[in-house]
């Protein structure tokens, strides 16, 4: 009833028909329409991000037009169109049954949850501080919101902060006019402007306020995207800043893989990052089956074989070093039937089901916040600012890069990183962030 509720508080025509009385009404419309929560598998977030990049690469073994299955044939032939990175991507996959993966309009409709909370904020009763949770919330989750959009739509700030961006629309209210894009520059103002409210806002919050061990934004949350974002900007010393913050003013910890059960068989036991029972786990949020599905479990039916569209590519696998834990706790397997060999899948850190397939149970969560994220954050600053002359910081990156890999590495492998000049030291540290974030 909640959910049908919040879905007819945003209909154009509830404007006037329905208005909130209580903060209560506000705190729950937050819950159910600008959370990205693990039952929203019909908005995608994130779902083609990963067919772009460099950890992905085509099954060897497919060969479309071959297949017994059409259905899947066509299905490849629509992913194809994000893999190879063509323009008119959306078209093709919509024609080929993939209706489902806007990420545009996913946003907004996320967005427009903010916004509906924020607006009526005057308006209903309430005490300052159950105002100020709520207020909290819709401005860190909204900046997060239009951080992804201006970088996946809008060009790199670092590459052209001036070109054209993503519209800021920071009211519910329905406009009959066309909604203009802003500069990137203005979208990244209007982020960090939200985001250091927010900040501020949770800070004055009782410490059960700040961070709860559940699904809604937070006070380490809100820093760490601050920390992205200025990651983004290379504004160096605010990077460190807050990733400095979400490493020491809170309770997280790195997990060590080497005391997990070990991965004896593609079957598992595959430990689930994306989940608060992890102690790295920030903010979790997004669904497995919606973000995952496209390229991760649709499958290629040949007569020979049936195989996984895509696999890890052999870049990413060829990274890790020997007695590195992270390429069989982080990158799911399961057996080829061509050669009897693992095939490394294009997903891992997720909640499995019996068939090593992305979780569809509408509690799984696909994606999180977490601590390991920040500390490589700042170790890039710091090997930055090492290059920009401040000579102490060299040792904070090295310090910051050990304690992570000395969590990642069994321990009759691990060894510290050797000493390097800051270019490399700059460039182990972007590579070190692939090994550690891959399919995130």
């Amino acid at each position: 009833t909640l959910f049908v509720s919040c879905g007819d508080f945003l209909e154009p025509k509830s404007q006037s028909e329905y208005s909130p009385k209580d903060i209560s009404s506000l705190n729950e419309l937050i819950l159910g329409e600008a959370i990205p929560a693990a039952y929203h598998k019909d908005r995608f977030i994130t779902g083609i991000l990963s067919l772009l990049d460099d950890d992905i690469t085509c099954n060897p073994y497919m060969n479309p037009g071959s297949g017994t299955n059409f259905y899947e044939d066509t299905k490849f032939l629509g992913v194809k169109a994000v893999y190879t990175w063509q323009p008119q991507y959306s078209r093709d996959l919509l024609e080929r049954g993939f209706n489902r993966y806007d990420m545009y309009s996913s946003y907004y409709e996320y967005i427009m949850g903010c916004n509906a909370a924020l607006d009526y904020l005057d308006k209903v009763s309430g005490t300052v501080e159950e105002k100020n949770y709520v207020k909290a919330q819709a401005l860190s989750l909204r900046g997060f919101y239009y951080l992804q959009l201006v970088n996946i739509f809008g060009m790199p700030y670092n590459k052209d902060k001036n070109a054209l961006g993503v519209p800021i629309k920071t009211i519910s209210e329905f406009e009959n006019r066309p909604m203009v894009r802003n500069t990137v520059q203005e979208v990244y103002r209007q982020i960090e402007r939200e985001l250091l409210e927010a900040g501020s806002i949770f800070a004055e919050l009782p410490a059960t306020k700040q961070w709860e061990r559940n699904f809604r934004p937070s006070l380490p949350m809100t820093q760490l995207i601050l920390a992205r974002m200025y990651l983004y900007m290379e504004n160096w010393d605010k990077v460190a800043q807050y990733s400095s913050k979400v490493m020491n003013d809170w309770s997280f910890s790195l997990l060590n893989i080497e005391s997990l059960p070990p991965v004896t068989s593609t079957s598992g036991p595959y430990y689930n990052f994306k989940t608060y029972e992890s102690p790295e786990t920030i903010w979790a949020f997004g669904s497995t089956s919606s973000d995952m599905f496209l390229y991760a479990r649709h499958k290629f039916i040949s007569p020979k074989q049936n195989n996984t569209m895509f696999k890890a590519s052999d870049d990413l696998l060829n990274s890790f070093s020997d007695g590195d834990l992270r390429k069989d706790s982080y990158i799911v397997k399961e057996k080829v039937m061509v050669n009897g060999k693992n095939l490394y899948r294009p997903f891992g850190k997720i909640a499995l089901t019996s068939a090593n397939d992305p979780s569809t149970d509408n509690t799984k969560f696909g994606h999180a916040f977490r601590v390991s994220e920040a500390i490589l954050m700042y170790a890039e600053a710091k090997a930055v600012l090492y290059k920009n002359g401040n000579g102490a910081a060299k040792a904070d990156a090295v310090s910051a890069l050990n304690k992570l890999r000395e969590k990642r590495f069994a321990s009759a492998k691990y060894a510290p990183i050797p000493d390097m000049d800051a270019d490399n030291l700059i460039k182990f540290v972007r590579e070190e962030r692939r090994r550690e974030l891959c399919f995130e």
